[in-house]
C-alpha cells in the first residue's frame, strides 16, 4: 500500500488534488507502521499531509478520531494543529489523509541540536506537564508519548500523533475500538502494563511516559531496571534538579498504583518539595504582605482602615504583585474553602480579576500590625445587580474573551473555533481567556498561608462573617476570634 501511494505521487508529478486545492512539490518526510507523512505546497503555504496506508475499519476509525476529536478540544500551540481531513483515490484504493501544519521536525530528529541544561530540561518538562494535563482534563489518554511524536516549531515543543489515544466515551462521538488482545504503545517509552491486551487506559500510563521522556532527554536512553541514573549526576545539583529527580523516580514506578495518579498530583508534589527546599520563612512571607498593605495605605498600620477609591484598589493589587513571594504562598478564602491565588489583576474602575472571576469591589478593608500573622486584606465585593457580559445582545455571567476584545459564549469556545467578523478562527491560535462575573460571596480574605485569615481552623469564623456588615467593630471582633487559631509554624515561633 505504501508503494502504491508513493508511485502515484511520483507518477503524478509530485502533486495531488484535495478539496482545498492542488498540493504540489510533495516530499516524503517520514513513515510509521500505518502511514506516510509528506510535505507540500498549497496556496503558496507549506504544510504536511499524513496518509493512512493500512486497510481496516478499526484503523480508519482511529485515524478519523485523531482528526475530529483533537479538533474538538480546547488547546493551545502545544498541541498539533490539524487543518482538514480528506481522502484521495488511487486506482481501487482509498487513502485517508490529515492536512496539518508543517513543523520544523520531531524531537527525535532535532535532538542533537538541543543543548541539554537545567533551563532546557525544565522547558521540556513543563511542556509535558502542561500539555498532558490539558488533554487529560478533556478525557484523552495519549498512550504513545515518544520523541517521534513530539514536534518542534520555532524552538517550542508540540504534542502530536494521537493515533492510539484513548478518548472518554462520554465526551467524544468517535470511539475507536480496541480488542482485548490489542497491545498499544511502544517498548521504550510506554508503561509496562500497556504490553498486556485489555488494560484499561489510565492517566498513569502517560505519567510513566513523561518519566521516560525526561530520562531520554538528558541521557538519550530510557531507564530500565533499578538504580536509575539521576539528572544531578550530569547537571548542576540545584534544588529544582534534586526535586525533579524524585518526581521522575515516582513516575517510573513499574506498579501503576505507586505512580502519581494525576498530573495535578505531580504539580502539587513538585511545588511542595520546592517550597520545602526553599525553606520559606513564614514571617518573611507575611512581612512581604505586611509591606504591601502599609505601602498602599500607611494609615492602616495598627488601625482598621476602609478605602473606597479605585486608585487605592489599583495600588494595592500592584503592590501585592510586586512582592516576591516564594512558591505558592498567597491564598484567598471566603470561609468555606481556601484557594491559591493564581492570578490577581486590576482591570479598571472597581473591577479586578481573582483567578478567573471578575469581581466588582465596593470597599477594601486593611489592617497591619508588627505581629504580621493577624494582618488583614478584605475585599468587599458586589453580589447583587452585577453587570452582565453582553454577547451579541444576550446577557451572560460568563464569557470567553478573544484577543481582549470579542465576547463569545464558553459553550461555543469549547468547539475550538469561533466566528469573529464573519471569519472562522481557530481559538488555539489567538488569545482566548475565560472569565466569570457570577459572585455570591461578599468578603474575600487575601493572605499568605500563615496568616490567621487563611488558617483552615478559622474557616467557620470567616464564613459567619459573611452574614455581617463590615465595620470597625465587627472587624475588631473578627480579629479577636481569628487570633485564637494561629498557624502551627507561627505558634512555634512565638
Amino acid at each position: 500500500m505504501k508503494d502504491i501511494l508513493r508511485n502515484f505521487i511520483k507518477d503524478n508529478g509530485k502533486k495531488i488534488n484535495l478539496q482545498l486545492g492542488e498540493v504540489s512539490k510533495l516530499k516524503q518526510l517520514g513513515e510509521g507502521g500505518n502511514g506516510l507523512v509528506y510535505s507540500g505546497i498549497l496556496n503558496n503555504q507549506e504544510l504536511a499531509i499524513k496518509f493512512l496506508v493500512e486497510e481496516g475499519k478499526r484503523k480508519l476509525v482511529r485515524f478519523k478520531a485523531e482528526y475530529f476529536n483533537i479538533n474538538l478540544i480546547s488547546r493551545d500551540k502545544s498541541i498539533v494543529s490539524y487543518i482538514d481531513y480528506d481522502e484521495i483515490n488511487v486506482k481501487d484504493n482509498v487513502f485517508p489523509c490529515i492536512i496539518m501544519k508543517k513543523y520544523d521536525g520531531s524531537l527525535k530528529s532535532l535532538k542533537k541540536g538541543i543543548e541539554v541544561n537545567e533551563e532546557e530540561l525544565f522547558k521540556f518538562y513543563n511542556f509535558l506537564i502542561k500539555t498532558i494535563k490539558l488533554i487529560h482534563k478533556q478525557g484523552i489518554i495519549h498512550r504513545d508519548l515518544k520523541p517521534e511524536n513530539i514536534l518542534i516549531n520555532d524552538g517550542e515543543y508540540v504534542l502530536s500523533d494521537f493515533g492510539i489515544a484513548s478518548y472518554n466515551e462520554e465526551m467524544f462521538s468517535y470511539k475507536p475500538e480496541t480488542t482485548e488482545k490489542e497491545r498499544l504503545g511502544n517498548y521504550n517509552f510506554s508503561a509496562p502494563e500497556q504490553a498486556y491486551g485489555g488494560t484499561i487506559p489510565k492517566a498513569t500510563m502517560d505519567i510513566y511516559s513523561i518519566g521516560q521522556l525526561c530520562q531520554w532527554f538528558v541521557f538519550n536512553v530510557t531507564h530500565k531496571g533499578t538504580n536509575r541514573k539521576c539528572f544531578s549526576e550530569v547537571l548542576e545539583n540545584s534544588d529544582k534538579i534534586e526535586v525533579l529527580d524524585s518526581i521522575i523516580n515516582k513516575c517510573l514506578a513499574n506498579n501503576p498504583d505507586e505512580r502519581y495518579q494525576s498530573i495535578e498530583e505531580i504539580i502539587e508534589d513538585f511545588s511542595f518539595k520546592i517550597d520545602a527546599k526553599r525553606k520559606a520563612d513564614p514571617f518573611d512571607e507575611m512581612g512581604l504582605l505586611n509591606d504591601s498593605i502599609r505601602r498602599t495605605d500607611p494609615e492602616s498600620y495598627r488601625k482598621i482602615k476602609c478605602v473606597c477609591d479605585n486608585n487605592t484598589l489599583k495600588n494595592l493589587i500592584c503592590n501585592i504583585n510586586n512582592e516576591e513571594f516564594k512558591g505558592r504562598h498567597l491564598w484567598f478564602s471566603s470561609g468555606n474553602s481556601n484557594y491559591y491565588v493564581d492570578r490577581l489583576e486590576y482591570l479598571s474602575g472597581n473591577s479586578i480579576l481573582l483567578n478567573e472571576t471578575e469581581l466588582f469591589i465596593e470597599k477594601v478593608w486593611l489592617y497591619s500590625n508588627d505581629s504580621l500573622y493577624d494582618d488583614l486584606i478584605i475585599l468587599q465585593a458586589k453580589t447583587e445587580n452585577i453587570e452582565y457580559y453582553d454577547i451579541d445582545g444576550e446577557e451572560s455571567t460568563h464569557v470567553n474573551i478573544i484577543n481582549g476584545e470579542y465576547y463569545i459564549k464558553p459553550e461555543i469556545a469549547q468547539s475550538g473555533y469561533a466566528k469573529i467578523d464573519n471569519k472562522i478562527i481557530k481559538l488555539s491560535e489567538v488569545q482566548n481567556e475565560y472569565r466569570d462575573r457570577y459572585n455570591d460571596i461578599k468578603y474575600f480574605f487575601i493572605g499568605t498561608e500563615w496568616n490567621c485569615s487563611i488558617v483552615p481552623e478559622n474557616d467557620d469564623v470567616l464564613e459567619k462573617f459573611q452574614s455581617y456588615e463590615a465595620n470597625e467593630n465587627t472587624i475588631k471582633e473578627l480579629l479577636k476570634n481569628i487570633r485564637k487559631h494561629k498557624h502551627i509554624n507561627v505558634r512555634m515561633r512565638l
